[in-house]
């Protein structure tokens, strides 16, 4: 079972969101915004940083594949680290639970981002411009939620970029490598590289 969980989550997850990422479109927030991006599908255009974008219900799926992916890497990182103890040394000891805490955390913020930026606006996307085409929204109506959608979208707190929730997930990401690679190298489970 050990086994099969580490070819999952340290191969086939990572696969899986590689593959998923060639197509995550980033950069259009500025130019030409968010609304005006997401909403329709798009062609490869490399100033967006992916191969193309196939429009708002596409952003639902790949962010309802990426978050679990997000997870199995995660339990990944943390069985890297789950058999350091005490019987490796202090050091080795205390980067292990450093880099158990710093994944927790890092699996939550991208939990949360993807869940509001993601698999959220996504649906929301979808589900507006069905409700214009209904006419259930008057124009003025619809100009004001694509508004609101902008300025979450760009919100210093739950913003899909730049936002206090994807900087902690970030940072989180990195100390976690960081305690990773210390665990690791302090309990003699990983060494440097030579250089020759």
């Amino acid at each position: 079972m050990n086994r099969i969980l580490w070819w999952l989550c340290l191969f086939v997850a990572p696969a899986v969101l590689i593959a998923l990422e060639l197509f995550h479109p980033a950069n259009f927030t500025g130019h030409p915004g968010m609304y005006q991006y997401l909403s329709h599908a798009q062609q490869h255009d490399a100033q967006y940083r992916a191969l193309g974008y196939f429009g708002p219900d596409w952003w639902f799926t790949l962010h309802m594949i990426q978050t679990p992916m997000v997870g199995l890497v995660a339990i990944g990182l943390w069985l890297m680290v789950g058999s350091i103890g005490s019987r490796d040394g202090t050091p080795a000891m205390i980067a292990a639970w450093l880099a158990r805490a710093t994944v927790f955390i890092f699996v939550v913020y991208y939990t949360i981002l993807d869940s509001i930026a993601g698999i959220n606006l996504g649906r929301t996307i979808v589900v507006l411009q069905d409700m214009a085409a209904d006419g259930r929204l008057s124009p003025a109506q619809f100009d004001g939620v694509v508004l609101l959608l902008d300025t979450l979208w760009s919100d210093r707190f739950v913003g899909g970029f730049g936002s206090l929730i994807s900087h902690i997930g970030s940072w989180a990401a990195l100390a976690a490598s960081i305690f990773i690679a210390a665990a690791l190298l302090l309990s003699r489970r990983a060494g440097l590289p030579t250089w020759r």
